[in-house]
């Protein structure tokens, strides 16, 4: 079973899927978590180009397609 959450932007969604999986875990389910790639690639792009957490970035579309390659390489391991 895959499990997966959608929604606007800061609606809790990494929250809810961490809670779960605690709690899953915590039951003896047999399961795992899946992070964001988007969220991990941010961050690192935000430290190697020295840009502040509130300041916007602009992603190129190389960028959007790595991301997609890395969470797709994840979602299928």
């Amino acid at each position: 079973m895959l499990i997966g959450f959608i929604g606007i932007p800061c609606s809790g969604k990494t929250t809810i899927a961490a809670k779960l999986f605690c709690f899953l875990k915590e039951n003896g389910s047999n399961c795992e978590i899946i992070t964001e790639e988007a969220r991990k690639f941010i961050a690192n792009y935000r430290i190697t180009h020295q840009i502040a957490p509130r300041d916007p970035i602009q992603l190129s579309d190389d960028d959007q397609l790595d991301i997609f390659k890395r969470q797709n390489h994840e979602e299928s391991t």
